[in-house]
């Protein structure tokens, strides 16, 4: 309704004009004054040129609200550019100052176009950029290689974001909010690498080196493993886009003395959010990395390397058993001998990619020390069959290990993301600590309370009497381990 409303008003004013111009004569020849001539005479001056400009007007806006909405972008299946539609107005404008020269002056536009086609000659030779600018707008509008908020990259390996294609340039918006602004003769020759195109999905990448010594496929289910854990950290970004489904990949760009150079790429969803994302993703490869004992390599010379053995040339998993008992809390009040007797105890398992490690229900009395890879965590609430996805850990994490002091049951189902090797560590070597220091029953207890409790206090934004649910949860746990081991109080 509010369309037609637009419409029929500059229709009926055009008519209404026409009528008058038509009858204006046989209106004013019933009056013999010489004022009535004079009015006579400027009126259908007026009327003629008013009526020209609202033809032109309907015309336009008959354009704009009806054509090429209705059918030019139905049939092109794509909008119609803006500077595309204010180019054919300026045309019928000017058809129209054509028109009143010839009909309502009844001068000879022959004369004024030989004369403007002069003129448009000199001024074309004097703002030849402006015109090129111009007609450059018009073909990048109709190929639409970016459109407004697009993420760009331009040849000169700016990224920046499109905020305005107009007639003579495009003005774009940095990371930093800087503007930019290229005339169009120059955008229509550029190189540029739209990151919106052909669909939302953008892929971020990292490059990193790793000597050409580690095997390709280990480094490949680590780096794997790194970026989903960084993608789930940052779920909150990418759940919105639906993007958490979207595997990353991973692929090599070269190998030189450096040694390979891995390119992982990972979805965002759009560079406004690289940045962040990014930071979350190379903290996680680099903690993998590291967990894994792989160093980011650096360009040198190896003499030695073909010497070396199979063995000697791979970082081994083995290295690590000390640091990763480090990340583990209650493990701090352990004496050198006690840790020594853990690091001994400690076997290495392989999980196949999708295998579960253990279900929820089902009955355990090991720990779980994550090497490399990752998993996923996944509970199923009310007796629910439907399992959800809680978190995902990876390289340096643990779980497992309320079964394997107090031996409950599994509370959630540990499954791996992809090929995932752990650390097991099983009851019987704890046990033997624990009964020649049952002191550490206390400690142990009290510092597995007091995170588990601080943890859900900050998910349920409470602070009630921490200290007292602590001690309380504290003995709980003591009173259980105790059982469990068969220490009977």
């Amino acid at each position: 309704m509010q369309y037609l409303i637009k419409l029929l008003f500059p229709f009926f004013l055009f008519l209404s004009l026409f009528f008058l111009t038509l009858f204006h004569e046989s209106f004013f020849e019933k009056f013999s004054e010489p004022i009535i001539n004079q009015i006579l005479f400027f009126s259908q001056y007026l009327l003629g040129i008013l009526m020209w400009l609202s033809g032109a007007w309907s015309l336009t806006r008959f354009l704009n609200l009806l054509f090429w909405p209705f059918f030019v972008e139905q049939y092109i299946g794509t909008k119609v550019p803006k500077i595309l539609k204010d180019f054919i107005s300026v045309i019928i404008f000017s058809l129209c100052i054509s028109g009143i020269i010839a009909s309502v002056f009844e001068q000879s536009v022959s004369g004024i176009l030989a004369a403007s086609g002069l003129l448009g000659l000199v001024v074309g030779f004097a703002v030849k950029g402006i015109i090129s600018d111009f007609f450059s707008g018009i073909v990048l509008n109709l190929n639409s290689p970016y459109g407004v908020n697009d993420w760009v990259e331009l040849d000169d390996g700016e990224k920046v974001q499109v905020l305005e294609i107009n007639w003579r340039s495009t003005v774009f918006k940095t990371f930093f909010d800087n503007i930019v602004i290229i005339p169009n003769s120059k955008m229509s020759s550029m190189k540029i690498k739209n990151y919106n195109r052909p669909n939302e999905i953008f892929y971020d990448d990292i490059e990193i080196s790793v000597d050409f010594e580690i095997p390709v496929d280990r480094v490949e289910n680590i780096l794997l493993s790194a970026t989903k854990e960084g993608m789930f950290e940052s779920k909150s970004e990418l759940r919105s886009h639906n993007y958490l489904s979207v595997e990353p990949i991973v692929t090599i760009s070269e190998i030189n003395f450096k040694g390979i150079t891995y390119n992982i790429y990972y979805p965002v969803p759009g560079y406004v959010s690289t940045p962040h994302i990014k930071k979350i993703v190379f903290s996680k490869v680099t903690k993998h990395l590291s967990q894994a004992g792989i160093k980011v390599s650096y360009p040198r010379v190896r003499k030695d390397i073909f010497s070396l053995s199979p063995a000697e040339r791979e970082p081994s998993r083995k290295m690590d058993k000390y640091k990763i008992l480090s990340y583990i809390d209650f493990f701090s009040v352990l004496n050198d001998q006690e840790i020594e007797k853990i690091v001994k105890s400690l076997k290495e398992v392989k999980v196949l990619s999708l295998e579960s490690i253990f279900v929820q229900g089902e009955s355990g009395d090991s720990m779980y020390f994550i090497i490399e890879g990752l998993v996923s965590l996944y509970i199923k609430f009310d007796g629910k069959e439907e399992k959800k996805l809680i978190t995902k850990l990876g390289a340096g994490s643990f779980f497992g290990e309320m079964s394997l002091l107090t031996g409950e049951k599994r509370s959630a189902t540990i499954t791996a993301d992809n090929d995932t090797y752990c650390y097991k560590f099983s009851k019987e070597t704890i046990e033997e600590i624990l009964f020649n220091r049952p002191v550490l029953f206390d400690a142990i207890s009290k510092i597995m309370a007091q995170r588990k409790l601080t943890n859900k206090e900050k998910f349920l934004e409470m602070d009630k009497k921490v200290e007292q649910k602590i001690f309380s949860f504290s003995e709980k746990l003591k009173s259980k381990m105790k059982k469990f081991f068969g220490f009977l109080s």
